[in-house]
């Protein structure tokens, strides 16, 4: 469905810098010209999308725009609050309660009280059963080590 494959294409604009129209034919199973009035649709609806031509060109979207919350749903939300809490369970870091906080900050007061309702739901703890302190003794550093190197 094209509404589907905008909207997808969208996001993916949101996370990578820039992506040809080769691979955006190749990736969603449409031709190139279909990508380049995919383009066009995207610029007219109101999505900043540029086009770079030569050998390192492709689409990216201007760095300041941002989606919109009304493009997830409540199961998605749902999801990344799961997802967010199963890192916590691994990782001792106040970010992941932070980062929890802020996706739940996305939902609206009808997905609020619809959540209140469901409980808690599920949690994937990616903490082996048992090794509580210890696995977080063993991770946090494997991370810290492995943000220092990124930079």
């Amino acid at each position: 469905m094209k509404i589907d494959r905008l909207l997808a294409m969208t996001v993916l604009l949101l996370n990578r810098e820039r992506v040809s129209a080769k691979e955006l034919a190749e990736r969603f199973e449409v031709s190139i010209k279909t990508i380049c009035r995919d383009m066009d649709t995207l610029s007219q609806s109101g999505i900043p999308v540029f086009a770079h031509q030569g050998t390192s060109g492709g689409f990216e979207i201007m760095k300041q725009y941002t989606i919109s919350r009304q493009y997830l749903t409540f199961g998605e939300i749902s999801s990344i609050v799961a997802a967010v809490k199963g890192m916590g369970t691994v990782l001792d870091d106040s970010t992941f309660a932070s980062l929890n906080e802020k996706v739940k900050a996305l939902l609206s007061k009808s997905d609020k009280q619809q959540s209140e309702q469901q409980g808690e739901g599920i949690v994937f703890d990616l903490n082996p059963w048992g090794q509580g302190p210890e696995a977080r003794n063993k991770v946090n550093p494997l991370r810290r080590i492995i943000q220092v190197m990124s930079r």
